[in-house]
């Protein structure tokens, strides 16, 4: 069965104004919050602000984060390494790409140590991509931690806004085990593309997936409020056998955690119709 999760600070948020922040103030405190929602996994948030004080490059902070996940009995599926949305891996000066280097492959053993499998890398705003020549920029960079992934058996995955054609022939040239793909299920409404028909292509690559959905302004609301094929995407993640978590990447409203047990109900009934 699939563990169903909640990315960090989408219980316990630092603000309502911005749906992606790292809790700094209650991130312990939203482990057994994840826990007594039902779920079975928490995805850790690496975000721009204050990122330097974030646990997971600290060696107290990392201890902290295999604390919690022992005594709550929560895995962690994964690290959203958000920082790289706006300090990517590439289209930087050579300062801030070597700055970078050192912070994933910080992050990279930090996963070692909490247990962790898989770090997303997010390509959108600044760091979107556009062309060829990010393309190649893009896999020059991942080259260099390809040693560094087989040796602690972590995958990096890609989060992009690339059609599913443009990301399969980018995914073929990269041609790496620890190199995939996270599918967001509502980035797929803005974009207009098929989530099913995607996920269905991709699916020898694909490594995690984000459920939310999303209204045809592209706003994030509750789920089965929005344009998500949900039916059809899963019924494809059924079908390729995927055995990875989903994360709630979800939308919080007045009550984040009553929200969040309402999101989890609503995965599991779909799951269950799968089955």
């Amino acid at each position: 069965m699939n563990k169903i999760g909640i990315l960090q600070g989408r219980l316990l948020p630092k603000s309502r104004e911005r749906l992606q922040v790292f809790p700094s103030e209650t991130w312990g405190k939203e482990f057994e919050a994840a826990k007594e929602c039902g779920f079975s996994t928490i995805e850790l948030l690496f975000d721009i602000e204050d990122y330097d004080k974030n646990p997971l490059i600290h060696k107290e902070g990392q201890e902290k984060i295999v604390d919690l996940a022992a005594r709550t009995g929560l895995a962690i599926s994964s690290v959203c390494a958000d920082f790289f949305r706006r300090y990517g891996l590439f289209r930087n000066s050579q300062q801030v790409k070597e700055g970078n280097i050192s912070i994933l492959k910080k992050l990279i053993e930090s996963c070692r140590l909490i247990q962790c499998k898989t770090i997303l890398i997010p390509f959108f705003d600044e760091t979107e991509i556009k062309n060829r020549e990010d393309k190649q920029e893009i896999i020059r960079a991942l080259n260099i931690y390809y040693e560094m992934l087989e040796e602690y058996s972590v995958s990096l995955c890609l989060e992009t806004t690339l059609p599913a054609f443009e990301l399969t022939m980018l995914m073929q040239e990269i041609n790496h085990p620890n190199i995939k793909i996270y599918y967001d299920l509502g980035n797929s409404v803005p974009l207009k593309y098929n989530a099913a028909e995607d996920i269905h292509q991709l699916s020898e690559w694909i490594g995690g997936i984000h459920v939310k959905d999303r209204n045809s302004s592209g706003e994030n609301v509750m789920l089965g409020r929005g344009l998500v094929d949900f039916k059809g995407c899963f019924q494809t993640l059924k079908e390729i056998n995927y055995e990875g978590a989903y994360i709630l990447e979800t939308s919080m409203g007045d009550n984040p955690v009553e929200m969040a047990k309402y999101h989890l109900g609503f995965v599991k009934e779909f799951l269950d119709l799968t089955c």
